[in-house]
């Protein structure tokens, strides 16, 4: 495992991780991500660490927030952090029961080299003898009050005091507990105390060790305090402050600071937002699609969707919405499309202070009533272009590479025995039909303030441009013969010129139809959120958006949440961030 140091990626020790400091931990599946923050909660309990790396003060478990991004895997969190907290207090007092024995049977067996092997350092033995002697005084009064205690018989009468007399020169040894000495004692006996020799043979994870040294070490929270302190962290392991990062968010913006961050006390935090979501969808399609005099240009372009299949739109463009209404394009990072709304000239102003509906409705009645214009253009630049070919290639000279009524090749392939390859009859005879309508064409194309009726009545007899498509055809007549080539050359020309000119006015079909989609499901959204503010509920996307508006762009009461926030929270820890 391997934390994220500015640019540097370095191995990660628990007692040395700089608690104080923003960090990044970078491990793979399996290798102690949440043991390692389990590890983290009890230094933040117990204020572990050097001065550098630790925390400013030791904490209560209700000042951590750890976040995580399911119910199931708050409620393991939960559960091994308190395991770990329960393992460390275990093994703090397993040390103290270890060391306390080892240092009283060896003074028993007045075996001072005994006492000092314990000790990293030898130090003045007579101060531990004392603070040893005056824990057996305190452990003799401990067993006479119980003793004295145990005379009363189950009647409440005093039973004989010969029975439960103590005898001194039995009990000049008594087992001592933690509770016999005074913190100073304790502290002084265990100060230098070899760790790992005491805990020798204990089933204890050896993390543990650095934290017990630690303790003795710094002196910030006594030992016997340390356990105090974990054992409230056990008994309070349900007001931690360990959840889903939609549940923190939640209870952040309706809860604890719903004033600060504008958002009402009552809102509810949905899984999804299905009919809220229906109810948008089929307002606006109703608004937009199902009126008395709907647009032309919305039906010709968007007639292909229906309310439904609106959701997966929704879906997508949601990955593109910022918690920012006002910011970029609506609320929304989409590039290139205010470009490619210049380019259909759509002239919708988001500043405006006229609604995004309004102006999408004003635009398509413009569309419309361009919408023959348009279409003329577009079709008689491509009528122009078919009379340019007929121009270019005479019948006459056409035929010499396709014979109309073998349908084979023409008379300048006579005695050649040449054959087309496969795709060319049939696209060779669409092109050939082009000469019938010539005089049709030309009379068309010079007729000032022609109808739009009439071009499109023409235009339908024609072949379209799509079906002139040479697709991966390269030649017409296999193996290329002279006679042909250049007549091949200007007819693959012309096709292209066909394709391209279609393709552009199609292009500009298409970019409108994005345009249009985007408005529409932009304005969808806007209709959703206004439900969602109406009947106080959001889903678990909007609950991070809102949080991230509170904080970010509220100016002066976005930086006082944040300050809120913070100490409320003085160590958040994210497991799993995705």
């Amino acid at each position: 495992m391997r934390k994220q140091v500015g640019s540097k990626s370095v191995p990660l020790e628990i007692m040395k991780f700089n608690m104080a400091s923003p960090a990044l931990i970078e491990a793979s599946a399996g290798t102690g991500k949440t043991y390692t923050i389990t590890n983290l909660v009890v230094r933040a309990l117990l204020g572990l660490g050097s001065k550098e790396v630790a925390l400013p003060r030791p904490l209560q478990i209700e000042d951590l927030l750890v976040v995580t991004f399911t119910n199931a895997a708050t409620s393991d969190l939960r559960s091994r952090i308190f395991e770990r907290i329960r393992a460390a207090r275990g093994a703090f007092e397993t040390f103290i029961d270890n060391a306390l024995k080892l240092i009283s049977e060896a003074l028993e067996q007045e075996n001072e080299e005994l006492v000092a092997s314990h000790y990293l350092e030898k130090q003045d033995l007579s101060k531990v003898k004392s603070a040893i002697a005056n824990g057996r005084k305190r452990a003799k009064k401990r067993k006479a009050a119980l003793t004295i205690e145990g005379r009363i018989s189950d009647d409440g009468t005093l039973e004989s005091l010969a029975n439960h007399d103590l005898d001194d020169s039995e009990n000049d040894y008594l087992e001592t507990k933690a509770s016999d000495y005074t913190e100073d004692e304790l502290q002084h006996l265990l100060l230098n105390i070899d760790v790992k020799a005491v805990m020798s043979g204990s089933n204890v994870d050896p993390t543990f060790y650095d934290m017990i040294t630690d303790l003795l070490s710094r002196k910030v929270v006594p030992l016997r305090h340390a356990i105090l302190l974990l054992a409230q962290a056990e008994r309070k392991i349900n007001n931690a402050s360990i959840c889903t990062i939609h549940s923190f968010c939640n209870s952040t913006l309706t809860q604890l600071y719903a004033l600060e961050s504008g958002e009402a006390f009552n809102t509810e935090l949905k899984r999804d937002l299905y009919h809220e979501s229906k109810e948008a969808i089929y307002g606006v399609w109703r608004r937009l699609f199902y009126k008395e005099k709907c647009s032309t240009t919305l039906k010709d372009t968007l007639g292909a969707y229906n309310p439904d299949s609106f959701s997966k739109l929704l879906d997508s463009l949601g990955a593109a919405r910022h918690s920012d209404p006002k910011s970029a394009f609506a609320g929304y990072y989409l590039e290139g499309f205010e470009e490619l709304m210049q380019e259909v000239n759509c002239p919708i102003d988001i500043h405006s202070a006229q609604s995004l509906e309004s102006q999408l409705v004003n635009w398509l009645n413009d569309l419309d009533s361009q919408s023959d214009s348009s279409d003329n253009d577009a079709k008689i630049s491509i009528l122009r272009e078919y009379d340019n070919f007929l121009s270019a290639i005479p019948q006459k000279q056409f035929e010499g590479l396709y014979n109309p009524q073998t349908k084979a090749p023409g008379y300048l392939l006579d005695g050649t025995k040449a054959k087309f390859n496969n795709a060319a009859p049939a696209l060779l005879e669409k092109i050939y039909s082009l000469y019938s309508y010539a005089n049709e064409i030309k009379e068309v194309l010079s007729t000032p303030n022609l109808l739009g009726k009439d071009i499109n009545a023409l235009y339908a007899k024609l072949p379209s441009p799509v079906t002139l498509s040479k697709g991966k055809l390269k030649n017409f007549v296999s193996r290329g013969h002279a006679n042909t080539d250049a007549l091949e050359k200007d007819v693959f020309h012309y096709i292209d010129s066909f394709q391209s000119i279609w393709r552009t006015s199609e292009e500009r079909v298409e970019k409108l139809k994005r345009v249009l989609l985007v408005l529409v499901s932009i304005i969808v959204q806007q209709e959703l959120m206004k439900l969602c503010q109406e009947n106080n509920v959001m889903d678990n996307d909007d609950v991070l958006r809102r949080l991230d508006y509170a904080i970010n762009n509220r100016g002066a009461a976005g930086e006082r949440l944040a300050e809120l926030i913070r100490k409320r929270y003085p160590l958040a820890m994210i497991d799993e961030f995705q």
